[in-house]
């Protein structure tokens, strides 16, 4: 017994290519904004239904104090 996906017959046509492509390109530019000067902290995207509905971005700083001299 072999396991196969079933393939989508669904007909697209140019203009669904050319909206999903533009989508995918304002989401990598969203996601590079969001990386961008990032040092510590994180990118969260959340996805609902196979479309991007947020990108996070928690930024952390750390704070780190001298040690005394004696």
């Amino acid at each position: 017994m072999s396991l196969q996906h079933p393939v989508d017959q669904r007909v697209v046509s140019t203009s669904e290519i050319t909206d999903a492509g533009e989508r995918a390109s304002i989401l990598i530019t969203q996601i590079r904004e969001a990386l961008h000067g990032l040092k510590n902290g994180q990118i969260t995207i959340s996805v609902h239904n196979g479309e991007v509905t947020m990108i996070d971005r928690i930024l952390r700083k750390r704070h780190y104090r001298s040690r005394p001299t004696s």
